[in-house]
């Protein structure tokens, strides 16, 4: 859903001339536009300077930016737990599922955002780190500041998980006495909030607090804290959980030893997992853990059972190349098993689908689009394609008060329960929404049942092998 939603974001800020639109169109209605905006000038600045399509720097560009996160993750697990640990940290860092599902949704912002908020950890843990002031110290904490302040405006999640990064950084590193390290602490976030000030500031005077409160309670919201902690797998793994366990061994010997350190990283996975719970943010401090806890628990456990030096080291061996192979197949089992999560890409005919609804229909026409049933899949490419509104795109979270959100994804979700059109249209009833004009119908749709009251009811104006659409007449809803 993001990614078709961000295309679009990109493409209103090109259309405005590089200024920061207030509003965006066909998402169930206009959405103030309070994303944080620098991902989306680096695309659109990208396209006018070097001339890249926008489509082919959405593809490229994501990964490529992933890709870099491993380089300033090393540099961070060099500072927390020294060298050899920092290289398995990194190779488990590169392997787990959590490190590369930032690639679906909002891509390219969550690896910019991670990549800033790891930096930002770096500088704060080398402010941090000793409590006598030096002109080295307030250096750091105002580059620390600087990554924080890119990071509110690269990511949501990734700013507020930054924001508990520094907190945790500063109580665990400055502990018993916060003074010395207090103004530091101050620097980073005044740095930080000072460098976003034009961003927030434009949001503020234009849509007033109501998109920030709104994206912290959705988000907040989504999940009861029970769930979080029943279905904490911050490696994301979808087979079995062997870094998982590999993790909460790693904290375990972390707060038997009661290192500083060791403290600080289980703290730190804790805030990181339980009050937002997005894994791709925890895998940084988690995968740390998973090196402490093979460096400290599993390599005991192998010398204790070897005769000899070259056993031992075999043992290792073996051991390594085992966890590169499940590494490897957990990480394509999301593409091997075609994971329903895997982003959904448009074709060729929901192109000529989206040109035929931006040439046949009135501008101000409401689309309801039927594929996967969800709210991640071909839903929100549509709108932006057509220019048309969408009925069950949700769009964001910023726009929405909290029982509207709820509302809109409870509608979204019941689609794939409805056995006929009757039930449709008593549902956008019962929530006071407005009825579609047109019913844009996939081959990938799941719900056969709703399908073939469409079909018996009404007359399909647009066909291909993999697209139908549907002109709603009112006086036969209740077929």
């Amino acid at each position: 859903m993001i990614l078709a939603i961000f295309f679009h974001l990109t493409k209103l800020i090109i259309a405005n001339n590089f200024s920061l639109p207030s509003n965006f169109p066909f998402y169930w209605g206009e959405q103030p536009f309070a994303y944080p905006p620098l991902m989306f000038y680096v695309y659109a600045l990208l396209n006018k300077a070097l001339g890249i399509k926008l489509m082919t720097l959405f593809k490229y560009l994501p990964p490529l930016t992933n890709a870099l996160t491993i380089f300033p993750f090393y540099f961070l697990s060099k500072k927390l737990v020294g060298g050899n640990k920092a290289l398995f940290a990194t190779f488990v860092f590169s392997m787990i599922p959590a490190s590369f599902s930032i690639l679906n949704g909002p891509a390219m912002p969550r690896s910019a955002g991670l990549i800033f908020l790891i930096i930002t950890a770096i500088f704060a843990y080398t402010s941090f780190k000793t409590s006598t002031e030096t002109r080295d110290q307030r250096k750091y904490a105002i580059v620390a500041g600087l990554f924080f302040g890119l990071t509110i405006l690269t990511n949501p999640i990734s700013a507020f998980d930054c924001f508990l990064t520094l907190l945790v950084f500063f109580l665990i590193l400055s502990y018993p006495t916060y003074k010395g390290n207090l103004s530091y602490f101050a620097c980073i976030l005044s740095v930080g909030v000072f460098l976003s000030l034009p961003w927030w500031l434009s949001v503020l005077t234009t849509h007033g607090i109501d998109p920030f409160l709104n994206a912290v309670l959705n988000r907040l919201g989504e999940e009861s804290w029970l769930s979080k902690i029943a279905f904490f797998n911050p490696s994301g793994e979808n087979l079995l959980t062997l870094w998982s366990a590999l993790g909460l061994l790693g904290a375990l010997s972390a707060l038997l030893r009661r290192n500083r350190n060791d403290v600080l990283l289980v703290v730190w996975l804790a805030s990181l997992s339980f009050i937002i719970g997005r894994p791709f943010n925890a895998a940084v401090p988690f995968t740390i853990l998973v090196s402490a806890g093979f460096f400290h628990l599993i390599l005991p456990f192998l010398r204790g059972q070897c005769k000899s030096v070259d056993e031992y080291r075999a043992f290792i061996s073996l051991t390594l190349l085992v966890l590169l192979g499940f590494g490897i197949i957990n990480a394509l089992s999301p593409i091997v098993g075609g994971d329903n999560n895997v982003q959904s890409r448009v074709n060729r005919d929901d192109i000529k689908a989206a040109q035929w609804i931006k040439s046949n229909t009135p501008t101000n026409s409401t689309l309801l689009i039927l594929d996967h049933l969800d709210i991640w899949s071909l839903n929100t490419w549509v709108p932006t394609l057509s220019e048309r509104n969408s009925l069950n795109c949700i769009g964001n979270m910023w726009g929405l008060d909290t029982n509207e959100y709820k509302k809109r994804r409870k509608f979204v979700n019941s689609l794939s329960h409805f056995d006929n059109l009757k039930e449709l249209f008593t549902t956008l009833d019962r929530y006071n929404f407005t009825y579609p004009d047109y019913i844009y119908a996939s081959t990938e749709c799941r719900n056969q049942k709703l399908m073939n009251s469409i079909n018996r009811t009404f007359e399909p104006v647009f066909r291909e092998e993999t697209v139908a659409i549907y002109k709603v007449n009112i006086s036969k809803k209740a077929e």
